[in-house]
């Protein structure tokens, strides 16, 4: 029954088409986030923040997730509170630890810890899955093709 499914020319195309789609996508949301986190890298300012709070929060499977909270100082003004915008099922820095941050000036509660993880790890898992999705895609394709010669040739010689 996978075989005759496999071997069917209509279900074979819509597989390719919706593995070349797919690894697309993900190709070209992979590089689009990666070029914001890229301007966020080196347009934003760069501050030392210090880890004063764990806010956490729980998904469906009652899993516990948490985000830093980081206090950090602007020039003259008071100090500032932000939720980092990543999460984490454990407490990523201790409280009192200070962390290279990096924030907007026009608004400097939006903050990200100045990390490979923090802003390239996303993009870069996006950027692969989309590079295996439009490879096992073209390799479905090339297999699909080799079985149908398979098969005329069987009937050829049968």
């Amino acid at each position: 029954m996978i075989i005759e499914k496999f071997l069917d020319k209509k279900y074979s195309e819509a597989m390719y088409f919706a593995g070349m789609l797919l690894g697309v996508m993900f190709l070209c949301l992979g590089f689009v986030w990666c070029l914001v986190s890229t301007i966020f890298f080196f347009t934003f300012d760069t501050n030392t923040g210090l880890v004063v709070d764990y806010r956490s929060s729980k998904n469906e499977e009652r899993n516990t997730f948490y985000q830093a909270v980081v206090e950090h100082k602007i020039q003259s003004k008071a100090n500032i509170r932000s939720t980092l915008t990543m999460s984490s099922n454990q407490k990523q820095y201790p409280l009192g630890s200070q962390v290279t941050i990096i924030y907007k000036p026009s608004s400097p509660k939006l903050v990200f810890i100045k990390s490979f993880e923090e802003l390239f790890m996303g993009p870069l898992f996006l950027i692969i899955a989309g590079i295996i999705s439009s490879i096992m895609s073209r390799r479905y394709k090339k297999i699909y093709a080799r079985l149908k010669e398979q098969e005329n040739q069987d009937l050829v010689h049968a």
